[in-house]
């Protein structure tokens, strides 16, 4: 593990996602996230019982935002400003609840120590997993292959995702995929690190999700 010893921190906004929630939060503190800070928008499955086992470890704190419409910036922004203000972090990567950033060597923590502090946030590429027929094993068991490139439902390249000094910008663009008016530089894309998307796991959960998305979207006004 790396002797920095700065604070890293992890956003999070979920909704109903018990069957891939523990699992997030195991990878991404054994990876040497110090504090994950997590909305919960209206889950109705098991999700805020996983969120107040964690919360008693002291690393992750959770919000409730009983909102319907599907407006993530302004909650991760939310979350932003906790990370800065309550926490002091000095990086936050903001990820979904089917994201695990991974490093190319090291930890992410060993990643984001070796960042120069010239730069104010990366954007990090992501790697589909392709859906397989349901089973009884984990997810992260059954998935095992991934698109050499992954596209979005347009058919052209997959966003990234983005992590930042709180510094750098003061909100984060709709998606997680880059920075609202940023006013420092980007570090270098080395492919020191990557995000693992497991968005398909199961057929109910994803018919689950474009329900969901979609009665959210609908409520937006």
């Amino acid at each position: 593990m790396s002797s920095w010893r700065g604070v890293l921190a992890l956003t999070l906004v979920v909704r109903d996602e018990e069957d891939i929630l523990a699992a997030n939060f195991d990878y991404h503190l054994a990876q040497g996230v110090d504090v994950i800070l997590a909305i919960d928008h209206g889950s109705s499955d098991g999700t805020p019982d996983i969120l107040r086992d964690y919360e008693r470890t002291g690393r992750v704190r959770s919000f409730r935002d009983e909102a319907r419409p599907h407006v993530q910036a302004p909650r991760v922004n939310r979350l932003l400003r906790v990370a800065a203000e309550e926490h002091g972090a000095d990086w936050v990567i903001h990820c979904d609840a089917d994201e695990f950033w991974m490093s190319a060597i090291g930890s992410l923590r060993d990643v984001f120590a070796a960042i120069s502090e010239r730069y104010g946030y990366i954007q990090v590429e992501r790697r589909n997993f392709l859906p397989v027929p349901d089973g009884e094993e984990p997810f992260y068991r059954r998935m095992v292959v991934r698109q050499r490139r992954s596209l979005n439902l347009r058919g052209t390249g997959l966003e990234p995702k983005v992590a930042q000094r709180p510094g750098a910008a003061a909100a984060v663009a709709p998606g997680n995929h880059d920075l609202e008016a940023p006013v420092m530089d980007p570090a270098p894309n080395i492919g020191a690190v990557e995000v693992l998307h497991f968005q398909l796991r199961t057929f109910e959960q994803f018919e689950r999700k474009v329900i969901r998305n979609g009665v959210g979207h609908e409520r937006n006004q």
